[in-house]
C-alpha cells in the first residue's frame, strides 16, 4: 500500500505542479473543476450506492456551478449561484415523494455535500488568481500533503493514543501532532523558497491554524464515511482511495488560506 501511495504521488505531484505554474488560471480552474466533479460523484454515490441515477448526475452537475461562479465572477456570482442551487435542489426533491421524511433528509444531505465539496474547495480557484497565486496554491498543497503525510507516518510508527476512536479508530493523537509539525516544516520552507514576504508571525498563523483545519477536515470526512458505512471514498487513486480521501484536508483549510493571503498580508 505504501508503495502504491508513493508511485501515485510521484506521478500526480509533477503533473499538478505543472498545471499550477504553467496552466494559468484557466488550466488550474479546469483541474479544480475536474476534482470537484469526481468528489461530488463520490459523495453522492455514498447516498445512492446501488447504481448511478438521476440524483447523482443532477446534483453533481448542480455542484459544478459553484467553481464556475468562483472562476468567472467571485464574489458577485456566488450569491445567485447559491440561490439557484438551493431553489433547484429543493424543487427537484418535490418530484416522486413517497416518504417525506426520507426525502427531506436526503435533500439536506445532498445540499451539504454540494457546499462541503464544491463551495469550500472552489476557494483554491480564487487563491490562484491572487498575486503570487501559484505559490500560494503550492503552499496550500504543501499544508495538505504535510498534514496528511506527517499524520500517516507519525501515526504508523508512534501512534498509541486514539484521537477520536468513535469516528476513526486508526487516527491517533501522535499522528495529528506529527501532521502539524510537518506542516510547520513545509510552511517554513515556503517562506524561504516560495513566498519570502511571509513573516514569522505569518508562518505561525498559517502553520498552526491551517494544519488544525486540515486535521479537522480529515476528521470530518472520516465522520461522513463512517456515517455512510464506507471505507474509502473511491479507488481512482491507487494507495490513496478516492478524490475525497485526498482533498479532505483542503476543504477546511483552503478558505482560511485564501482569506489570509488576500487580507492579512
Amino acid at each position: 500500500m505504501l508503495l502504491n501511495r508513493l508511485l501515485t504521488a510521484a506521478v500526480a505531484i509533477p503533473l499538478v505542479l505543472a498545471i499550477i505554474f504553467y496552466g494559468g488560471n484557466l488550466g488550474f480552474f479546469l483541474l479544480v473543476l475536474a476534482v470537484v466533479g469526481f468528489g461530488l460523484y463520490e459523495y453522492f454515490s455514498f447516498i445512492y450506492p446501488q447504481k448511478v441515477n438521476i440524483q447523482i448526475i443532477a446534483h453533481t452537475i448542480l455542484g459544478l456551478i459553484l467553481p464556475v461562479a468562483f472562476y468567472f465572477g467571485y464574489p458577485d456570482f456566488i450569491v445567485p449561484a447559491v440561490a439557484f442551487i438551493l431553489i433547484f435542489s429543493t424543487a427537484f426533491s418535490l418530484f416522486r415523494v413517497t416518504d417525506p421524511q426520507m426525502k427531506a433528509e436526503n435533500l439536506f444531505t445532498r445540499l451539504f455535500g454540494i457546499f462541503y465539496v464544491a463551495f469550500l474547495l472552489s476557494y483554491l480557484i480564487v487563491l490562484r488568481k491572487l498575486p503570487h497565486g501559484a505559490e500560494w496554491v503550492v503552499l496550500a498543497l504543501a499544508i495538505n500533503f504535510g498534514t496528511d503525510a506527517g499524520a500517516y507516518f507519525a501515526g504508523r510508527f508512534f501512534g498509541r493514543h486514539p484521537l477520536y476512536a468513535v469516528i476513526s479508530p486508526k487516527k491517533t493523537v501522535e499522528g495529528a501532532i506529527g501532521g502539524i509539525i510537518l506542516c510547520f516544516v513545509f510552511v517554513i520552507i515556503a517562506k524561504y523558497v516560495l513566498i519570502p514576504e511571509l513573516k514569522w508571525a505569518d508562518v505561525l498563523a498559517l502553520g498552526l491554524v491551517a494544519s488544525i483545519l486540515a486535521v479537522l477536515g480529515d476528521m470530518a470526512e472520516s465522520l461522513i464515511k463512517r456515517g455512510f458505512k464506507v471505507k474509502d471514498a473511491g479507488g481512482i487513486l491507487p494507495g490513496h482511495g478516492g478524490i475525497l480521501d485526498r482533498i479532505d484536508s483542503f476543504v477546511f483549510s483552503a478558505p482560511f488560506i485564501f482569506y489570509y493571503a488576500a487580507y492579512c498580508l
